[in-house]
């Protein structure tokens, strides 16, 4: 200060009036972009331009106080307060308190004019936030697992962090500096550089990948993003650019490829299998005989369109015996045998479906296979015999590999040489109730391994055999039973001629007990067996129809089979209390199917005031099944059936109306009747035995009906005493 006064200028102003001083200065301190607080000689400040009082407060709130009270510690106190009052010059960063109690870093000039002590004061807050800003970025930087690093518009490394420096083997003093094309490979697949650089330069980001090259090591994959870095005028400063080594990335893309590919040759491998089961499974079914299904099933276990292997035996169950019987075998005795069959199979020069394949080798093959058959009758076992691997595959349900003679249990060995093989596997023939019997397969001619796949397609082929036997031999059953249901059926006929009319009805219900005894089990053995083959065949096979025909047909059977026990043997009352509303909509959900074939339009109103009742549920589902069916039979090309339940005080009144052709009035007095029907197909049991249900349970049923308009009906069942909504 004492120096400008001493300079020319200086001398020139002090020659100047005393105000004219005093407004220069001032001006020059308000105008000072740094903040000047003045103290006097008690330390206390007499004055503050604008940016000490954004430091300190405002100059009304602050002025007078000491600047001991702006000042944060003792410390600052104690090293400060010398300088201030000796008159020496000091310059430190220090931490200076607001008025308002916010911080704040202020870099303190002290400098001493006239007696006064001058504080030049400068807020560094803002500095140090930056540095502390830019630290964490640069510890950020230096700490990412991406390679990062900056270059200049020329295209020269200017900072790296230590990633960059690991990837591509350098140190830093061999980088920096260095073109930024030195680290990137020629080798880069459709890639331009020139359309790259030009990209950036251009103030565009560029994302991709690109072949980056180790020091001595190679190259290596990298996925690559430049960013422009923009000066203050817009224009380019720099580039940051974020590398990260794929590499693992590209070698996990290349072993998915690879697993893709292998998975779809597997798939198409399975698919192609599958298909052949299929119409392997379509062949059993569609065989006659029982000899001819188990014959195939060897041919295909062994054909080499189909499963390939060379020998086949299969053992069937026969429970009355407990014994798993060898009752077929197919394959060669040795391998000139072999050479013989395969060569009068190259002959027939096949050709079409593995269906038509198998027909023929069916039609072709030959049935004194003595070699193999004594084995197989060597091999039968009782099924006590737990040691035999047989009866442990058909007791456990499960299959066994044996590879040179061993396998995941414990198992007789004397199988080894009476099968000459010590490599072969053991499948059980499994339906939903058990075994049926086991098939051995073994490549004793050619020694190729069987694998677990093998096994897994031999299972689908046993289940789809063990149907067909089961089927083949309820058909046989079914068919005796038929003939002892015929024979006793043809002996009441002739007995019932000698009977006099009110003696009818018991014989006929004597009949129908003794008709439904000896038909139901095969009947339901029908049903079930035709819906497994639904269930396992595609839906758009052409025989779905058939089986769906067997499938319906058994269920009608079976119905007409219930009504004529019910006629013949009524069961007793199981009454509980029910919600009628509840119920009749869960027996109607369960004629929703038939309903909406028939393309009747279904309206329900039920009385929400309707009080339970007691009623057999059993029971009480027939009698609902009944007349809606009986509705939805009269309405051929669709109609409406109305369902509605009353409160009528001492009654609960279920009344069903359908649209249909209605009933004359001659047939409407006998619809109660026993064995009297209006449908062609029907057994004239469902009203009588529905109104006989009505009836024990203490109600009443009417039929009102008009030809051409509908029919309604009227259940009426007694309510419970004591019981309200």
């Amino acid at each position: 200060m004492n120096a400008f006064f001493e300079s020319p200028a200086g001398l020139a102003l002090l020659q100047r009036s005393g105000d004219e001083i005093r407004s220069f200065i001032n001006s020059t301190l308000r105008n000072l972009p740094i903040g000047v607080a003045v103290l006097d000689d008690t330390l206390s400040l007499c004055y503050c331009n604008a940016p000490a009082e954004q430091i300190l407060g405002p100059a009304q709130t602050v002025l007078g106080r000491s600047i001991e009270s702006f000042l944060l510690n003792h410390e600052l106190v104690d090293s400060l307060f010398p300088s201030l009052w000796n008159g020496s010059e000091l310059s430190r960063l220090i931490t200076m308190r607001h008025i308002d109690g916010n911080e704040r870093h202020v870099k303190i000039h002290v400098s001493h004019f006239s007696g006064q002590t001058i504080l030049f004061l400068e807020d560094y807050s803002e500095i140090n936030r930056l540095e502390e800003d830019l630290c964490y970025f640069k510890t950020a930087i230096e700490s990412a697992a991406d390679a990062i690093f900056l270059f200049d518009p020329r295209g020269l490394i200017l900072f790296l962090n230590p990633a960059f420096e690991k990837q591509v083997g350098l140190p830093p003093e061999r980088i920096l500096g260095e073109h930024v094309r030195r680290f990137w490979s020629d080798k880069s697949s459709n890639i331009s550089f020139k359309d790259l650089w030009n990209q950036i330069s251009d103030g565009n980001s560029w994302l991709g990948e690109l072949t980056s090259v180790r020091d001595g090591q190679g190259e290596f994959n990298v996925d690559v993003r430049i960013t422009p870095i923009l000066g203050c005028g817009n224009g380019i400063r720099g580039f940051l650019c974020i590398q990260q080594d794929i590499t693992s990335h590209k070698e996990h893309e290349w072993e998915l490829e690879q697993t893709s590919e292998q998975l779809k040759t597997h798939i198409t491998e399975r698919s192609e299998a599958l298909e052949k089961l299929h119409e392997i499974s379509h062949l059993f079914h569609s065989t006659d005989t029982l000899e001819s299904r188990l014959r195939l099933i060897l041919i295909a276990a062994t054909a080499g369109e189909a499963f390939g292997f060379n020998r086949a035996f299969l053992f069937l169950l026969d429970p009355d015996r407990e014994e798993l019987v060898g009752r077929m075998a197919i394959g060669p005795s040795s391998a000139e045998e072999a050479s013989n069959i395969w060569g009068r199979i190259e002959e027939l020069r096949l050709k079409g479906s593995i269906k038509e394949i198998l027909q023929c080798y069916l039609a072709n093959s030959k049935h004194d296979e003595s070699a193999v058959t004594q084995i197989v009758q060597e091999l039968s076992t009782s099924l006590s015999n737990e040691a035999s691997i047989l009866t442990q595959a058909v007791k456990q349900e499960r299959s066994f590999l044996v590879l040179e003679g061993r396998t995941n249990t414990l198992f007789d060995p004397s199988i080894l040489p009476i099968l000459g093989s010590d490599n072969f596997a053991v499948i059980p023939l499994l339906i939903p109730d058990g075994a049926v019997g086991a098939v051995i397969v073994d490549n004793i001619i050619t020694r190729q391994l069987i694998s677990e796949e093998d096994i897994k397609m031999l299972e689908i082929l046993a289940g789809q055999a063990a149907l067909g036997i089961a089927h083949a031999n309820t058909m046989e059953q079914l068919a005796r039973k038929v003939e002892e249901a015929e024979a006793a059926n043809l002996k009441l006929l002739r007995s019932q001629k000698k009977l006099i009319e009110s003696e009818k009805f018991a014989a006929l219900g004597q009949m129908a007990a003794t008709v439904a005894h000896e038909i139901r089990t095969p009947l339901v053995s029908i049903g079930g067996f035709a819906k497994i083959l639904l269930k396992n065949h595609n839906p758009n096979h052409a025989d779905n129809r058939y089986l769906t025909i067997i499938r319906d047909e058994a269920l009608r059977l079976e119905d007409v089979l219930n009504r004529l026990l019910f006629y013949a043997r009524p069961p007793s009352l199981q009454l509980d209390l029910h919600n009628l509303n509840e119920f009749v909509s869960n027996v109607l959900s369960f004629l929703t199917a038939e309903i909406d074939y028939h393309e009747v339009k279904l309206k329900t109103d039920f009385d929400p005031q309707l009080p339970p009742i007691r009623f057999d549920r059993n029971l009480m589902r027939q009698v609902i099944i009944n007349i809606v069916q009986n509705g939805i039979q009269s309405m051929e090309k669709g109609g409406t059936l109305y369902i509605e339940t009353r409160d009528t005080g001492d009654e609960t009144l279920l009344t069903f109306k359908d649209t249909g052709v209605g009933i004359s009035t001659g047939k409407l007095n006998r619809v109660f009747e026993a064995f009297y029907s209006t449908k062609s197909a029907g057994i004239g049991l469902g009203l009588h035995v529905t109104k006989r249900i009505i009836t024990e349970h203490g109600g009443t049923i009417e039929i009102e009906s008009k030809v051409g308009v509908g029919t309604t009906v009227y259940v009426r069942l007694p309510k419970e005493k004591g019981l309200s909504p």
